[in-house]
């Protein structure tokens, strides 16, 4: 490593996230809190009836194998018009001579209208999206598609038994996640990247990321008798958020900071955890939620995530109160000590010049958008991020934690 002084990096706006929030600032009081209240939206938006299908409850649901979706639904669609909001079921995909059906039947007691549409959708086979005024179901056939999860050897070998080995690779009976795996649908663990690869239909996998997501936390919980005691507000809150999944919005991805904190809630309101406005933030500004968070369907920490970049904002977690809130003077920073040997050794090559710096955090997973800079002084052995972003700044810390290494916090002049 020959880096001489200090290196700065700013590059053109990229939306990236990560998954924890800041918990480095001062405590709020009740009176600087601001809690989002329902208030009288427009029913054609997306955002409302997504909102709607999270928070109506039907005292029980049943569909029969054999029955199309558009059918089975049918009290769903008036459970919204009790409401006064008007939803139509469309279907993508099928033929008029073999229409899309249900496999099995579904019976449900008391439930949320989601819960009714998300088991409407694994029984036909199909994906479901939010439109205005409609959910459209979408017939995957046969089709799947790859996720790819991280794990380390000891959990798969532990919570994950079921499985066979081939050569570096272990190929996993997935039905050990309770959940059926059919032809087409596999679950493998590549021993040398650490790597497990999901193969299953697109309806599926929120389910297995969540059933994922518990088990390795109840195996951290026994790896280590102090993690539990030591893991953070912050960790706790994010680590529920992360499978929190949010409705795939195909149409008004923009929206009110009200709305879309108001449709957060909705989701998350399972675990326990509640998200507010801090009342220095404009709940009526308009912000364009990021794709891979709604519009694709994603996860309640990126939508957090999402909400608080579009706005310039950073959040403070506190027990199982989210806030979203102003960057206080500092927030913006991260310092982490490093030895130049232990910096090469991160990224992976010699940065020796601004170029050579861009590439390594990109491959590191670290964006480099406007408002962003990093430094590295070999001399004082200092990594230092500058970022306007609260998704880059626990990026990094996300990337350093692996290694080891805190940020350490500049410290106030008395």
């Amino acid at each position: 490593m020959n880096t001489k002084g200090y290196l700065s990096i700013g590059r053109a706006v990229l939306l990236l996230f990560a998954l924890y929030g800041v918990s480095c600032l001062p405590p709020l009081s009740a009176q600087e809190e601001q809690v989002t209240e329902s208030a009288a939206l427009n029913d054609k938006e997306a955002f409302v009836l997504a909102k709607a299908l999270y928070t109506t409850t039907l005292d029980s649901f049943t569909a029969s194998a054999g029955a199309a979706p558009v059918d089975a639904a049918a009290p769903i669609v008036s459970k919204m018009a009790e409401l006064g909001i008007t939803m139509e079921i469309k279907m993508v995909g099928g033929t008029k001579a073999k229409p899309v059906v249900l496999t099995s039947d579904v019976s449900l007691g008391t439930c949320k209208c989601i819960e009714a549409l998300d088991r409407l959708g694994i029984a036909a086979g199909c994906e479901f999206q939010v439109l205005n005024k409609a959910v459209r179901f979408l017939y995957n056939g046969d089709r799947t598609v790859r996720t790819v999860y991280k794990f380390e050897q000891k959990f798969i070998f532990t919570e994950l038994k079921n499985h066979t080995r081939k050569g570096s690779n272990l190929e996993i009976d997935g039905s050990i996640l309770g959940l059926p795996f059919p032809e087409g649908c596999s679950m493998k663990y590549s021993i040398p990247s650490g790597n497990l690869t999901v193969e299953h239909h697109p309806q599926q996998h929120p389910h297995i990321r969540k059933i994922l997501k518990e088990k390795y936390w109840a195996w951290q919980d026994t790896q280590s008798g102090d993690k539990k005691k030591n893991m953070s507000d912050d960790e706790r809150a994010m680590n529920k958020l992360s499978v929190a999944f949010m409705p795939p919005i195909m149409e008004s991805t923009e929206c009110s900071v009200r709305e879309a904190v108001e449709l957060l809630n909705a989701v998350i309101a399972a675990s326990g955890i509640k998200l507010v406005l801090h009342k220095d933030i404009d709940s009526n500004k308009r912000v364009q939620l990021d794709q891979s968070a709604i519009k694709n369907g994603g996860y309640a920490n990126s939508a957090l995530l999402s909400i608080c970049d579009s706005l310039g904002t950073n959040y403070k977690v506190k027990k199982n109160k989210i806030t979203i809130r102003l960057f206080a003077d500092g927030e913006r920073t991260r310092r982490y000590r490093i030895s130049a040997q232990k910096f090469s050794e991160l990224m992976g090559r010699d940065v020796s010049s601004e170029e050579e710096l861009i590439k390594a955090l990109h491959d590191l997973g670290i964006g480099t958008p406007a408002g962003t800079s990093v430094k590295w002084g070999e001399k004082k052995k200092l990594l230092i991020l500058k970022s306007d972003r609260v998704s880059i700044l626990k990026n990094m810390d996300d990337v350093m934690r692996e290694q080891g290494i805190p940020f350490n916090e500049k410290k106030k002049k008395k």
